[in-house]
């Protein structure tokens, strides 16, 4: 269960820790209050609406949804840049890959010879590759605006209510969880490697690396453990149960979703039939 005064009196976040965080800026979002079936639909609403786009109206959620949570969510827009860096990078490595096509013969806007073949780029691939990664980025900034202003708690909540079956929501939680415990451990370790000097030259690099690796596998099974000895000291009987507080959808929140949504969806139309 979660402790929220813990929460909301840690004031400043380490640097290093940012992927840590992302239960405590949910905690301590500034759209806490708001309704959290509210919050997952229009999240996931705008993120199938942005698939559909063919472009220009996913850029106008994606603005909408960084609005929301650094306006809203009182989000500092340095931390949500660089939570977003992480993404990010993943999906313009991505892109390159669609981007550069092999080819018998030379073509394209660059073609660079290797191995009597040629690297490609055409008009064509650049058009896809910038589009579907637009998409996925916009994309992601849907998925963040739940993550960032919805505890975990209040997800399953919604998840509950939408009938999905206990045994996913339960091992959702708990890999959710888990995955916040790894990342802490190593963490630890690989500032303790830090401070001992592991990364003075390549060769200690990969020394410290592999031993973190290893160090972590055992850490793993022994955290897995102590979590499941703790929840059942707590009471665990096989269903996950949080401290949950009524909140109810306001007109004003209702109307606000309502004009987005009819700007969106007037946008997506308009943009099918000019472009």
């Amino acid at each position: 269960m979660h402790n929220h005064h813990h929460h909301h009196n840690k004031k400043h976040h380490s640097h290093g820790n940012r992927t840590l965080d992302m239960d405590n800026y949910a905690v301590r979002s500034g759209l806490a209050y708001v309704n959290p079936d509210l919050k997952l639909w229009a999240g996931v609403i705008s993120l199938i609406l942005c698939l559909f786009s063919r472009g220009f109206t996913s850029i106008v959620i994606a603005v909408a949804m960084i609005g929301v949570i650094l306006y809203f969510g009182k989000v500092n827009a340095e931390e949500y840049w660089h939570l977003l860096l992480i993404p990010f990078t993943f999906i313009l490595l991505s892109g390159i890959v669609l981007l550069v096509d092999l080819s018998k013969v030379e073509m394209g806007i660059v073609s660079i010879p290797i191995l009597h073949r040629y690297l490609v780029i055409t008009w064509e691939s650049l058009f896809t590759a910038v589009r579907i990664s637009v998409k996925a980025m916009c994309s992601v900034t849907c998925l963040y605006m739940i993550s960032l202003s919805t505890p975990m708690y209040e997800i399953i909540k919604v998840l509950r209510k939408c009938k999905l079956p206990e045994i996913m929501i339960e091992l959702m939680f708990l890999i959710y969880r888990f995955i916040f415990v790894l990342l802490e451990a190593y963490s630890n370790m690989k500032t303790a490697a830090d401070t001992r000097l592991g990364y003075i030259n390549w060769r200690r690099s990969y020394q410290s690396f592999f031993g973190i690796c290893t160090n972590l596998f055992v850490i793993a099974f022994q955290k897995a453990s102590k979590n499941f000895d703790a929840m059942e000291a707590r009471g665990y009987d096989g269903n996950l149960r949080f401290l949950e507080s009524e909140k109810p959808v306001t007109k004003k929140q209702l109307g606000i979703c309502g004009v987005y949504f009819v700007v969106i969806i007037s946008l997506l139309t308009a943009e099918r039939i000019f472009i």
